[in-house]
């Protein structure tokens, strides 16, 4: 792997995985029987999230200040608990996307859960470390539980669209909105449906990742994401991936 592409990797690197990784390797960690109920263990995630931000990893690898803030004390020596202060203090209404990349492995360690709120607590939890939002909470619950609905229909050809369908009934119900009335992802989720549904439906795409690039680290970064993320669901064709367009904007 010589690293290079439309994000500029360092050989061998990919981007953003790193803590990914971090939490796969502590979920392993507690929950090593196939029968034993399934554990969220904090303690064990904060203690592999500590030994990344002690290797230094380099910011311009893709990781931003919110990382580093909200690790900080990590870092320092302390533990869940100084670790959630300081992302309240420095995160508290943050929305970048951070968490939801790092997020992703708890739509395969949830899949077996048949209680959403005990999904949606999990997600919480977890989300804590870096972003307090319950909006970018909620967003992830609603973005995990449309992945395990893909991994649940591996081999229907409008799974796309299924996952899509059930992510939106699910972002009506109350479990799945923010701290305020009014506050959820639901609209971006219509967002995403209209660019889909677009005559000009891959240039509109193209503006859009144009404006998401843009605003990395930045408060639209997550709804950003989400938005083309469920686009990208929607249209559900071979050949159109992320990259593709973003060497398409690029040109």
């Amino acid at each position: 792997m010589n690293g290079g592409g439309v994000h500029g990797l360092g050989a061998g690197q990919i981007r953003r995985c790193e803590l990914q990784m971090c939490l796969i390797w502590a979920l392993a960690e507690r929950n090593m029987g196939f029968e034993q109920e399934r554990v969220l263990d904090l303690r064990t995630n904060a203690e592999y999230y500590q030994s990344w931000i002690r290797s230094d990893p380099p910011k311009e690898f893709g990781f931003s200040a919110t990382h580093f803030k909200a690790f900080e004390a990590l870092r320092n020596g302390g533990g869940v608990a100084d670790a959630l202060r300081e992302a309240k203090k420095h995160n508290r209404h943050s929305t970048t996307n951070e968490s939801l990349l790092r997020l992703l492995p708890l739509a395969v360690w949830t899949s077996s859960v048949k209680n959403p709120y005990q999904v949606k607590k999990a997600i919480a939890a977890e989300a804590a470390f870096i972003h307090q939002s319950k909006l970018v909470h909620s967003a992830i619950f609603i973005y995990v539980m449309a992945l395990q609905c893909l991994l649940r229909n591996p081999l229907d050809e409008q799974r796309g669209a299924r996952a899509y369908d059930f992510a939106y009934e699910l972002s009506k119900q109350e479990l799945a909105r923010g701290a305020q009335p009014g506050d959820s992802a639901r609209e971006w989720l219509e967002q995403a449906y209209q660019m889909a549904n677009a005559s000009d439906r891959d240039e509109v795409a193209v503006t859009y990742l144009a404006q998401t690039y843009s605003c990395m680290e930045r408060p639209e970064e997550l709804k950003h994401a989400f938005i083309l993320a469920f686009y990208f669901l929607l249209k559900s064709k071979p050949g159109k991936s992320l990259d593709s367009l973003f060497l398409k904007y690029l040109k």
